[in-house]
């Protein structure tokens, strides 16, 4: 378990949110999510009943990617950084706000089909 500090960063050269107030207010109206890039300070540690150690972490600096290109770079970044992490132990990994596909679609060509029937369930009949 990781925990998060609740607060931003409070020097605006840090929080690149502050100044973009009007496209955070769209994305609320809209219900549309922006991708950010951040780096974050593991602020302190404690630890559990159990004898876990768990860290809190802050953002120390935060920018939003508010521009499609920048979107886009970031979603990316986002997808392999994830895929890396889970190996493709999970399905990958499904962002909001994206109309493809995330993960790789396998192609029917590159697949090794040794014996298989096609079956229309929708026309069949009973």
């Amino acid at each position: 378990m990781v925990k998060l500090a609740s607060t931003l960063p409070k020097e605006l050269e840090q929080n690149g949110l502050e100044q973009n107030t009007r496209h955070l207010i769209a994305a609320y109206t809209s219900q549309d999510t922006i991708p950010v890039i951040g780096l974050i300070h593991t602020k302190d540690c404690h630890d559990t009943e159990a004898f876990e150690r768990v860290p809190r972490v802050e953002l120390v600096a935060i920018e939003g990617a508010f521009n499609e290109v920048d979107a886009e770079q970031v979603r990316a970044l986002l997808i392999r950084l994830h895929d890396d992490r889970v190996r493709h132990v999970k399905q990958p990994l499904d962002l909001p706000d994206q109309d493809d596909f995330g993960g790789a679609m396998l192609a029917i060509d590159q697949a090794e089909i040794v014996d298989a029937d096609v079956v229309d369930d929708e026309n069949e009949e009973d």
